[in-house]
């Protein structure tokens, strides 16, 4: 993944911390046997929680937004992410640590669509023709 230099260093290795923390955690619940423990609707509280929480500190942090916007492939990330997501449905932790990631990437790859481009100079201009009567 190509990123632009002028996004401030530090938000870069606080958010693959993170990554790797979440990561590290959502192993260790596994292992440790708690997902078994979890009742279905406690997971998917537990999953739509940790999505929500992913979406809100992109949207209402700046430079983690910073960061995630200066990735140039972001759509291919949210595909592949989205793919990851449906492979490893009944397997929970995995489910656990990309759903959050890819409600991210889905969320900017849908923000950042521009919408198409009017090319003809008909088209541009509403007086070009009159209205049928």
């Amino acid at each position: 993944m190509e990123t632009n230099s002028n996004v401030p260093e530090d938000a870069r290795v606080s958010i693959g911390v993170a990554i790797a923390l979440w990561g590290a955690t959502v192993v260790g619940a596994a292992a440790s046997g708690l997902f078994e423990k979890f009742a279905f609707e406690e997971t998917l509280a537990l999953a739509s929680f940790s999505a929500a929480f992913a979406l809100a500190t992109y949207f209402l942090d700046a430079s983690v937004r910073a960061v995630v916007d200066s990735l140039r492939h972001r759509a291919p990330i949210a595909a592949g992410l989205g793919i990851a997501l449906a492979l490893g449905w009944p397997n929970i932790p995995a489910v656990m640590f990309v759903l959050p990631l890819a409600a991210v990437f889905a969320a900017t790859a849908l923000a950042r669509r521009e919408a198409p481009r009017v090319k003809s100079t008909a088209a541009k201009s509403p007086g070009a023709r009159p209205a049928a009567t």
